[in-house]
């Protein structure tokens, strides 16, 4: 019988000994999550670098399980561009959940504390590399905008290749 009562009091002890563990267990908080705000600042962010650049795109935000939040054209965007700016966002997000083999380029994840919370796609530049470089942009803005100080933001890149990628991204940054 006692020991009984030890077996269960030991594990109450053990949890009561540890205060940030219970901490930690209760107040974790809300996951990190898309919101409207930070979709639409994903996709401003992602037009307006390539608008900087000459060209006219469509961008679109897509949650992680790849629900469309935003989808926003720039001002000269052709209307195909609206189709391949959500297929690019949708198909990163499925990738990142292991539904597709293959990665999309023209998109990134958008990650908080290595969650993915949503994906861009960009449709309409020149190159998927342009796209992908514009999305990588909207994302990294976004986050740097959005998420607190105290998680750590990175937006992932999917590309051809490293050298595919340093070759559109000194493309794109060119002066």
């Amino acid at each position: 019988m006692q020991i009984r009562r030890m077996a269960v009091a030991l594990p109450f002890l053990w949890m009561v000994s540890v205060p940030g563990l219970m901490a930690v267990a209760h107040a974790g908080g809300q996951p990190a999550q898309m919101t409207a705000s930070l979709a639409s600042d994903a996709a401003l962010a992602a037009i307006e670098a390539c608008s900087a650049k000459g060209m006219a795109v469509s961008a679109a935000v897509v949650d992680a399980q790849g629900q469309l939040h935003i989808l926003h054209r720039g001002g000269s965007a052709s209307l195909e561009s609206l189709a391949t700016s959500q297929k690019r966002a949708q198909a990163v997000s499925k990738h990142a959940q292991g539904q597709y083999g293959e990665r999309a380029v023209g998109g990134a994840l958008l990650r908080v504390d290595k969650t993915v919370v949503g994906a861009i796609g960009v449709g309409g530049a020149t190159s998927a590399v342009h796209d992908e470089a514009c999305a990588v942009v909207g994302a990294n803005r976004a986050l740097e905008k959005h998420v607190a100080s105290q998680h750590s933001t990175r937006a992932v890149t999917f590309s051809y290749g490293l050298g595919d990628w340093l070759m559109g991204m000194k493309l794109f940054y060119r002066s």
